[in-house]
This record gives C-alpha cells, structure tokens and sequence, in this order.
C-alpha cells in the first residue's frame, strides 16, 4: 500500500512539472528558435521567454512545433524582417516588416493551419508597431491584450474569435483598425478606443455580444460597414464630432442602445446603420447631415421622435420603416427626396408636413402610418408617389396644391376614413388605385388641368355620391370608379377620347349617364350591373363599344347607338332584362355574339343594313322579341342567334347560306319559314321545338338537314324535302305530331336514327330513290309511325327493293308510282344567232332517250333515268325565213312526246330609195321575216309596207 501512495506521488509531480514547463531562450540570430530547442523540449514548454532577435520563422516554431505554449513573453527581443517561404505563411515567398507580429503569427488559416487555441498570454516587444492580419485570429483562450505604445496599424481580423477576451485598450498610436480586427470576441465587454485612431474597418467589433459601451473618438473620420453589427448588449454608443461617414450596417441589431447622437460632422449614415436597434429611444441628427441610407434606422421600434435638418438631401428607402412608436417626425425645409417605404408602417405618427423643397418621393413612403390624422403638402410639391400614403387610415383630409402635377399610384389607397380631398388646378393626372377603397369619401371635384385617371382611381369609393368632371379629361382608366356603389350621376366631357374597361361597373345606382359628343372607344364591361341605369345615349363620335359594356344593367329600358358606331362587342346588353328599346347604329357592320342575350323585354328590333353578320346568341332568350327586321345585307347568322324568341315570321335572308344551330330553337310563336335558295345547310335543332309551325319552305339548293332540325315542330303538316338534299340527321323531324305527309327526294343517300320517330299522324310516305336508301345503322327511324294505316309510296318498279329493305319493309301498304312523263313546255322558240338556246325541265321516274328530227337542232343529255333538264341548242339561222324543228322524248311503256322549236328568221340588209320598199321584197319575205334591216332613204310608203 505504500508503495502504490509513493508511485501515485511520483506521477503527480512528473505532471505537474510537465504542466509548468519554462524556458528563456537568447536567439542572437532570427530564425533559430527550431535549432535551438530539441524536439523534448518543443513539445513540453508551456511558457517560453525570448530574447535576441527574431523573425517570421520563429513565428512558425512557435506556433506549429510548440503545441502545448500557453504564455510567451516577447519584451526582450526584436523582430527581424525576413522574405522567404518559411515564415507563417507556408508556400510563400512573403516579405514580413520589421517590428511587425506576422500575419497568421499564432491564427487560424481555413484549409491549413489551427489557431494557438492554448495561448493564454502574449508580451508583446515593445518596438512593435503592426499587428498583422489573422494574427491571433481563433486564439480562444488568450484573456487580455495590451497593444504597445508604437503600434500604428492592427490589421484584418487580427484578434477575431478571440472568444476569451474580455478587454481591449488601444492606444493613441493606433491610427488603422482593420476589418473583422474583434469580430465575434463573444466576451470582449471593455474597449478604450483612444484619440489618433482614424478608420474603424468593417465588421471590426460584429458580433461582440458582451460588449456594453464604446466612445469612438474625434479623430476617427470613419465607421466602416458593420463596424459593431449585432453587439447585442451595445447600451451607450458616443460618436464625437470629427466622423464623417457611419457605414453600413454600422450598428446593425445593437438592440440595446437606447441613444444615438449623430454629430454635425457626419455627412452620410450608411444603409441600415441602426437597423433593428429595437430600444432606441432617441435620435439627434444635426445639422450637416447630407444623407441617411436604406433602411438606417427601420425597426427601431423604440423611437419616439426625430428632426431631420435642412442639411438632409435625401432620406434613403425603408430609412425609418416600422419605428411603429415614432409620433413626432419633422422634415425641414431642403429635403429634396424620401426614398421607397421610407416611414412605411410608423403607426404611432399622428402628423406630417411635406416641405416644398421635396422632388423625389419614393412609393409607399408613409404607407400603413395607420394613425396619421393630419398631412401637410407644401407648395413646390411636384409629385405624391406611388402609394405615399396607403392605408393611413386615420386620414381625414387631402388638400393637394397646384404645384403637384401627377398623384401616383395607389398614393391614398384604403385610407378608409378619408372624407374630403381637394384637388387644385394644376394637377394633370391620378395613378393607377390612387384612392381605391376610401370608403368614406362622398364626393370628388376633378379640375379642368386633369388629362388622365388611372384604372382602380377611385375602384370601391363606396359613399362617393358627387364626381364632377371637367373639360380636358381625355382618358379615364379601366375601373376606374368601379363599385363606387353609392354614385348616382356621371357627365362624360367631350375631350375625353376613350372610356376604360370595368370603368363604371358595379355603380349600383348611377341613374344617370351624359357621354357627350367626343368620346370613341368604351371598354369592356364599362357600365355592366349600373343596376338603376334606366337610359343611355350613346354619341355618334362613338366607334367601338367593347364586349360586356352594359351586361346586368337590368334597369336599363331605352338604349340609342348613334350613327358612327361600327363595332358593338359580344354580351354587350346581355342581361338588360328591362330593355324594350334599342336603335341601332346604320354604320353598324356586325353585332356579336349575345350581345342582347337575356334581354326578356324586348320587342321589337330592326338591324340596319349595313349590319353583314349576326352572332351567335345574339338575341337568345328575348323571350317577348316579336317583331325582327334582317337586312338582305346579313351573310351570316350564329347558333342560337334567335333561340327562345317570339317571333311570329322571319324573312331569311338571300345571301345566307347555312342556318346554324338552334339558330331558331324554341321559338314556339313562328308560324311558317321559307328558307331561301342559296343555304345549303340546315343546322342541328335550327328549328327545334317551333311548336307553332305550320309550314316550311325548304329550297332545292340544300344538301344536309341536321340532327333534329325540326324536331318537336308539332304543327307542320306536310313536309317536300327538295331534290338536292342528300342526308337527314337523327331525328330532324321527331316529334312532329301533326305532321301527315312528306316527300323524301330520290337525292337522298342517308336517313339518321329516329329522323321520322313519334310522327304518329302520318298517313303518307313519298319515297324518291329508286335504290332504298340503307337503314342498316340507323334506329328506330320510324318510331311509333302507324305502319299499317301510313302508306308508303315509292318510284315505279321499286316496290320488290323496299319490300326487301330494313324499315322500308315494316309498312304494310307499299304502292308503286305508275309511270311518269311530264315536260314543262311542249314548245320553245331559239333566237336565229348561233348557240341559241332554250332548256325545258323533264320530269319522270324512269329511263329515257331524246333526239332531234333536224340536224341544225340538238338536244343535251341524250338520254337519263328520273328527272333532268333538257337543254336545245340551234346553229344559226342563215334564212329570212323562220324555221321549225322537233325534240322528241321516248319512254318505254307509254307514248313519247315532243318539243317543238321555232328559230326566229335572221334578218337581210336592203338599199332603198323612198317608196321602193314594196318593190324590193318578194311577197314570201314580207310574211315571213321578222327582223329587217334597211339602208338608204326612205318615206311614208316604206313605213305603211
């Protein structure tokens, strides 16, 4: 036992004795401290004392050879220059200064060497007069630092990370700190700046967290950026006067400094100088001042009051953004620019007077200063920025003075307790949202100086009762005064040139709309759901009205579209469910689609004739719509462009050519159609559910009738489908009720399902294809038809196809035509010109053959099966006389029949003298010729031959 107490003893003392390992080493020659210790010796000392002369080598030893050095004591030597690759920077050819600690002497270098984290204590020589950079960067362990007297100059980050130390004394000497020279001394609470210091670099005291007060001294000329950035316990900060330049970030998050005086020598604050200081209190700028940066003091949300002196040309954007308790803010005379947000959200500030000298104002600059009751706009004003001042809401009233010539964008927007504004002559134009949402604003006085107002002007004004406009507006913006609920009446002056979209939307009860003669162009939606509109004129000057222009105005009874409108935009009326009046412009060339869509109350219209297309809807559901004039002019008509009228008769008109769908769809009153030649296409459900028709008239010029064209059409009685038509969409005539017979033409080639289904009065079938047109896929085409009471007609030797055919079959009776031969004039007359011509039609129901019994005579085609046309043609006449020839038609079965040609006789020149007429002419040529020519001279016994 007691061995092992002697042996325990034993190993105490070795450690203690390896723990406090002392040596003085004399270096008569820089550069020898490595030779002059052996490797033991290196790694065991903890306290080293140097005398002699050393250089940037010895640097090295110490620092990467030395591990377990704590203190060194440098009194007693001299620093040598040295150039070379051995110093402290490895790799290097470096020149080291004499005098000077080297750079990286004892700190840390990212990717190569760790800081001297052991280093407790450092004498310095005292010849020493540069610390240089990185010099004891990282050296958490080294306490406290006294600079010696000569030094000049303590270079970048040369105690940064020092995270043990707690105190720092420059001396006077020190003319430099350099950048990030203390950054992040966590436990730095002390430093003694002294006068003769001229630059603080950057970030030269960030990030020391502990650090209480600092004095920066009148020689100092400048703060560098982020000198004292996020000295979190920073109280007390005395500049003295002699700086001229704060940095940026200079006291960045400092958030317990409480004051802040900024001598008259500073001319320039730097961006975010004070930013975040959330306990300062009190700010003195004085006088000399020329600039306070972006965001220099925003978010010191302790701030009550500041003057900021005529010296201050510009105030920098965000400058005092959120100080939300600053309630006195004066702005001298000779500011001539605040910058963007720049007392943005101040909410405790109750007023503000504008000085005269301003000419830069930035956006939303006092924007949300919810409690700013009162606002002073000097006179020399020239502009209020773009929200300068949205959402003051404690702001009761404006004056704006004449120096002002444009108020920008949503400069006043959502001041909701605005009452009153006052705008001088002078001002020329209101930005875009300007006073959108000021609730409580009743009226609004627009000089005559106002050109323009932007879109969303005054957009949900909703107590603006009174807007008087004045001569020499040109331009009002797109809704520019929408869902300003409460106005009532609105005069458009004549200068104004165009109308913006949505402009007067929404205006709930404006009765009362005056558009003098000037205006050109009306945007969409301008006046859609003014519900209490009851009229509207609109001026000859008017071009174009865009879509939605007066949709939902559903007091709207009377509306005059002015001759020198030519474009009327889609939905344009739609939902007018109270117009019974509307005059059309006659320079009108199309209205478009729904443009009267909904409008139940009106009766009658009469389209001009310069109006060429109809859209589609245009007048649907003009349920009491009448009476409908369409000019011949019309080429065109959309879908549904009458569906659910009233319309008893429609003239079609002749230039059309294909009826759309629905195009006449419920409209149960009209009567009887006739489509007119020249539509070839009949449209799916054009007629549907025309419940009061009685007849149609369909031309031979249509090919394809559409999927139920004419369905539900419950009074049509009889019905010729023409030759021409060659397909019948799904059920295109279902429904008919009393519908009893109908033609169906031999041009026929496709019946679609149900085409003919729950016809069920239909007695009679006329069938024209001599082939059975294919049912094979196509349903129920003759649905609840009584098949056994309705009689099927087909063309002559036919009956054997149809009895055999799917659904032609199903009808018990199928009759046979007997055979055909019918001509629509027996006898022509040809002129006696070549190539005269004469054509007569053929109708019949099977084969045939033509010929002519003269051969100046032909006839063309020679031959066909059905119906045709006959064309004659006769070589010229060469005789006086005139002459006769025959077309004969041969059928088999029946009697031929003929066509018999009379060519006129060509006439013959005669000279004659007076009276000798008689003589001239044999007398078989006065009885027969019938045109006669004559030259010379002739008398009264002429005329009477």
């Amino acid at each position: 036992m007691k061995r092992i107490v002697v042996l325990l003893l034993c190993v105490f003392q070795i450690i203690i004795l390896q723990a406090q390992v002392v040596k003085t080493v004399n270096l008569a020659t820089p550069g020898t401290l490595s030779t002059s210790l052996v490797d033991d010796e290196k790694n065991t000392i903890t306290s080293l004392i140097l005398t002699g002369s050393i250089d940037a080598r010895d640097f090295k030893t110490m620092r990467d050879s030395m591990s377990q050095l704590a203190t060194i004591d440098l009194a007693g030597v001299n620093i040598a220059a040295y150039e070379g690759s051995e110093g402290t920077i490895v790799g290097k050819i470096i020149s080291y200064g004499e005098n000077e600690i080297p750079q990286s002497a004892f700190g840390h270098q990212p990717n190569s060497y760790i800081a001297k984290t052991k280093l407790t204590s450092f004498i310095y020589p005292a010849t020493v007069i540069a610390i240089s950079e990185s010099a004891f960067n990282g050296c958490t362990g080294l306490l406290s630092v006294t600079i010696p007297s000569l030094v000049t100059l303590i270079g970048k980050s040369a105690f940064s990370n020092c995270t043990g130390l707690t105190s720092v004394f420059i001396p006077s000497s020190v003319t430099s700190i350099g950048d990030n020279a203390f950054s992040y001394c966590m436990n730095l609470s002390a430093i003694t700046i002294s006068p003769g210091i001229q630059t603080i670099g950057e970030y030269a005291f960030s990030n020391c967290a502990r650090l209480s007060a600092v004095t920066i001294p009148s020689s100092v000329t400048s703060i560098g950026n982020s000198a004292f950035k996020s000295c979190q316990l920073l109280n007390s900060a005395t500049i003295a006067q002699g700086v001229t330049t704060i940095g940026t970030d200079a006291f960045f998050e400092c958030k317990s400094l409480t004051s802040v005086t900024i001598p008259s020598s500073v001319t320039s604050i730097g961006n975010n100088a004070f930013k975040n200081c959330e306990k300062i209190s009190a700010v003195v700028i004085s006088e000399g001042v020329i600039s306070i940066g972006e965001s220099a003091f925003s978010n010191c949300t302790s701030l009550t009051s500041v003057t900021i002196p005529s010296s201050v040309a510009s105030i920098g954007s965000n400058a005092f953004n959120s100080c939300i308790k600053l309630s006195s803010l004066i702005l001298s005379e000779g500011i001539a620019s605040i910058g963007e947000f720049a007392f943005s959200y101040c909410t405790s500030l109750t007023s503000v007077k504008l000085p005269s000298t301003l000419t830069t104002f930035g956006k939303y600059a006092f924007n949300a200063c919810e409690n700013l009751s009162s606002l002073t706009i000097s006179e020399g004003v020239a502009f209020i920025g773009e929200g300068a001042f949205s959402y003051c809401k404690g702001l009761l009233s404006v004056k704006i003075p004449s120096s002002v010539k444009s108020i920008g964008g949503f400069a006043f927007s959502g001041c909701g307790n605005l009452n009153s504004i006052t705008i001088s002559e002078g001002v020329a134009s209101i930005g875009e949202s300007a006073f959108s949402m000021c609730n409580h604003l009743t009226s609004v006085v627009l000089p005559s100086s106002m050109t323009t107002i932007g879109k969303n002007a005054f957009y949900s004004c909703e107590q603006l009762k009174w807007l008087e406009v004045s001569e020499g507006l040109t331009s009002i913006g797109e809704s520019a005064f929408a869902q300003c609920k409460n106005l009532t009446a609105i005069v458009i002056p004549s200068t104004m040139k165009s109308i913006g979209k949505f402009c007067f939307a929404s205006c709930y009860n404006l009765s009362s709309v005056t558009i003098k003669e000037g205006a050109s162009f009306m945007g969409e939606s301008a006046f859609s759901s003014c519900s209490n509109l009851g009229s509207i004129i609109l001026p000859s000057s008017m071009k174009t009205i865009e879509k939605y222009a007066f949709q939902s105005c559903y007091k709207l009874s009377t509306a005059v579209i002015s001759d020198g409108v030519v474009s009327l935009g889609e939905f344009a009326f739609v939902n007018c469910n109270m117009l019974t009046s509307v005059t059309l412009s006659s320079t009108l060339t199309a209205i478009s689609q729904n443009t009267f869509y909904g409008c139940s109350e009106l009766t009658s219209v009469v389209i001009p004739p310069s109006v060429i297309s109809i859209g589609s809807n245009a007048f649907s559901y003009c349920s009491k719509l009448s009476s409908v004039t369409i000019p011949e002019s019309v080429t065109s008509i959309g879908e549904s462009a009458f569906n659910n009228c009233a319309i008893s008769s429609i003239t079609i008109p002749a230039k059309l050519h294909s009826i759309e769908k629905n195009t006449f769809s419920y409209c149960t009153k009209l009567s009887a159609v006739v489509i007119p030649k020249g539509v070839t296409s009949i449209g799916k459900s054009a007629f549907y559910y025309c419940t009061g028709m009685q007849s149609v008239s369909i031309p031979s010029s249509v090919i394809s009738i559409g999927e139920e064209a004419f369905r539900n059409c419950e009074k049509l009685t009889s019905l010729t489908i023409p030759e021409g038509v060659t397909s019948l969409g799904g059920s295109a005539f279902s429904s008919c009720i009393g519908l009893r017979s109908v033609t169906i033409p031999s041009s026929m080639i496709s019946i679609e399902s149900q085409a003919f289904s729950y016809d069920n009065s239909l007695v009679s079938i006329t069938a024209g294809p001599s082939v059975p047109v294919d049912l094979s896929f196509s349903n129920e085409v003759f649905a609840w038809v009584n098949k056994t009471t309705c009689k099927l007609s087909v063309p002559y030797d036919t009956k054997s196809l149809y009895a055999a055919a799917n659904q032609w079959k199903d009808f018990t009776t199928i009759i046979e035509s007997s055979i055909v031969l019918k001509l629509s004039s027996n006898m022509v007359t040809v002129a006696a010109n070549e190539g005269s011509k004469a054509s007569v039609d053929l109708t019949t129901n099977i084969g045939w053959t033509a010929g002519s019994n003269q051969s100046w005579l032909t006839v063309s085609p020679t031959s066909g099966n059905g119906n045709d046309m006959l064309v004659i043609t006769a070589s010229a006449n060469p005789t006086t006389a005139t002459r006769i020839g025959q077309i004969t038609v041969f059928l088999n079965g029946v009697a031929s029949q003929t066509i018999s040609v009379t060519q006129d006789a060509n006439g013959i020149i005669h000279e004659v003298t007076p009276g000798a007429l008689s003589s001239i002419l044999t007398e078989e040529e006065k009885r027969t010729s019938t045109t006669l020519i004559l030259s010379g001279s002739i008398d009264a016994r002429d005329f009477k031959t």
